[in-house]
């Protein structure tokens, strides 16, 4: 196995023949990604994603929270309080943020 210059770039040679796989993670535009109130009480709204936006959000424990997204507003009253990580993928683009939940 081999490494080039290029970070976003790992070569490896399996059975006399080499495989080049992409490592980047493109992500949207700095600061397009918005969480409003954050720390949220019974709301949150998301912003700044683009249409079709494929959105997950993780707790403390890894687990995936079920959400319902409506005008992208988002009901989190009913989950306990405490850091949550929401991620937005739109194809190979993809943004992360940090939500807390305090009750």
């Amino acid at each position: 196995m081999s490494c080039c210059a290029d970070p976003n770039l790992f070569i490896a040679k399996l059975n006399n023949t080499f495989n080049q796989l992409s490592t980047e993670v493109r992500e949207f535009s700095a600061g397009a990604l918005f969480l409003l109130p954050n720390p949220a009480h019974d709301r949150v709204k998301i912003g700044g994603v683009p249409a079709g936006t494929d959105i997950s959000i993780y707790n403390a424990h890894g687990q995936r929270m079920p959400q319902v997204l409506s005008s992208g507003m988002m009901d989190v009253s009913t989950w306990p309080s405490g850091v949550y990580h929401l991620r937005a993928r739109t194809g190979s683009m993809v943004s992360t943020a940090r939500l807390v939940v305090d009750h």
